[in-house]
């Protein structure tokens, strides 16, 4: 009789030693989940900082592996967890990211939002994380592929379900009934602390060489579940609320330094760019139809609507773009995004003309619309500027971060007096041709004397 595998244990340079359920190393070696080794999890960042080279792979690995840890601590106060709530809540963990599109975020940013909305499936139109709704479609995949593997660990459609639900956050969903405080383990939206945070945060400061200043083992010791409000959520004790603090600020300082780097959003707006040029011609091969003999194939948008030809695309899109357009000298918007591509070897990258920092919300926004409605009117100039809004809030709500003290006294962080990091936020307006072109000094010099305004404004700071 064969010997039951009884999981694998995986080296990682962040957490170490990580031992995973068998059905999790299932998932982990199919075809769906092996695509994010070839996502980078900080987009164009590596373009800017060499050691962010890190891939949506090892973090979903993360993830699982602290979600893991979380609810097993949080069992040792709450005796109605099994291992069926438990394995949910890795799968979940496990699985957040499969939506994911070519360079993670940039692919949503700045080639799926610039879509128009007819050109996006009906069901994603209007959303906000469209890799979450994508998320769950490849997990529903990967069941329908791999019954008899759940079935071994009695998970059915409905557990499937529960672990859509955790990996969207939806705690009114009607799953885990009385077990409500699972939904704040993947994507916490009752307060941000979530172990996607932890794993992210330190891994991307490994990569990046930023110092963080929290202990997630020093959290994740101290998490009970008590009774607030009439609900069941996850508590700190208060002595980790400098922990808490250090969370937030550790991601204020990833998104300064590097998310939203304005060198970083221009390679990802030249990808998105690249992207939509070559949306029309560039085919994304799927499937062999034997009866036709001919290969499938359909576009970069077309491939939302198509499973089996999204879970193509990954990082080495860009590439397989620059191959196809040599092999296609009739296709001008192929050729166009080649181009653009060439020019990130080169480091000839899209160049910041304008740039206004304000810390009003509002007034950020107000502003926006004014300077995109002003580039709309200068119709000889539009299609040689981009325009990025940048927005640096602090996440953290103090009166819904709950914590307990010895005698288990229950407050939340805004009795503490601690105060949110105030708002900040710019608008950049980068130059889309090369940066010794003449144009991008007339261009400089016109938007300043339009907007000059903006930099007296006191209203606005």
């Amino acid at each position: 009789m064969a010997r039951e595998f009884k999981g694998k244990t995986f080296n990682d340079p962040i957490h170490h030693k990580m031992k995973l359920h068998p059905l999790l190393v299932r998932i982990i070696n199919t075809p769906e989940f092996d695509r994010l080794r070839n996502i980078k999890q900080l987009g164009g960042a590596y373009y800017v900082y060499p050691g962010a080279s890190n891939n949506r792979f090892e973090h979903s690995i993360g993830v699982a592996y602290l979600a893991g840890k979380l609810v097993n601590e949080l069992k040792k106060t709450f005796r109605g967890l099994t291992g069926t709530d438990i394995l949910c809540v890795e799968i979940a963990g496990l699985c957040h990211d499969l939506g994911h599109g070519p360079f993670s975020h940039a692919f949503e940013d700045f080639f799926l939002k610039k879509l128009e909305q007819d050109q996006l499936p009906e069901e994603y139109r209007g959303c906000d994380h469209i890799h979450e709704y994508i998320s769950c479609k490849v997990v529903d995949q990967i069941f329908s592929k791999n019954r008899s593997h759940f079935g071994k660990y009695k998970l059915n459609e409905n557990h499937i379900e529960t672990i859509k639900a955790l990996i969207k956050g939806e705690r009114n969903s009607g799953y885990l009934v009385g077990k409500e405080f699972l939904y704040e383990v993947v994507a916490n939206k009752f307060n941000d602390i979530d172990v996607d945070k932890w794993d992210y945060f330190t891994r991307d400061c490994h990569g990046l060489g930023i110092q963080h200043g929290f202990d997630l083992w020093r959290l994740l010791e101290t998490a009970q579940v008590i009774e607030w409000k009439g609900e069941l959520h996850i508590a700190y004790r208060d002595k980790v609320s400098t922990d808490i603090l250090e969370l937030f600020h550790t991601r204020t300082m990833v998104h300064m330094k590097a998310c939203q780097h304005k060198t970083i959003k221009a390679v990802e707006m030249m990808i998105g760019d690249a992207l939509q040029y070559a949306n029309a011609d560039f085919q994304v091969d799927y499937d062999f139809d034997s009866a036709e003999n001919e290969v499938q194939h359909t576009t970069l948008s077309g491939a939302l609507g198509n499973m089996e030809a999204y879970l193509q695309l990954n990082d080495q899109v860009t590439e397989q773009i620059k191959l196809k357009s040599k092999g296609n000298k009739n296709s001008k918007s192929l050729r166009k995004a080649r181009k653009l591509l060439e020019r990130l070897v080169v480091r000839d990258i899209y160049s910041v003309i304008f740039e206004i920092k304000l810390k009003s919300k509002r007034k950020l926004n107000e502003r926006m619309d004014e300077i995109e409605l002003w580039i709309t009117q200068k119709i000889e100039c539009s299609k040689w500027l981009g325009v990025h809004m940048v927005q640096f809030e602090d996440k953290l709500n103090p009166p819904y971060v709950l914590v307990y003290d010895k005698k288990k006294r229950i407050e939340s962080l805004a009795k503490m007096r601690i105060r949110k990091r105030p708002f900040e936020g710019c608008i950049r307006v980068y130059y889309k041709g090369k940066k010794r072109d003449r144009k991008r000094g007339v261009l400089s010099k016109e938007m300043e004397g339009h907007f000059h305004w903006l930099r007296t404004c006191r209203a606005d700071f």
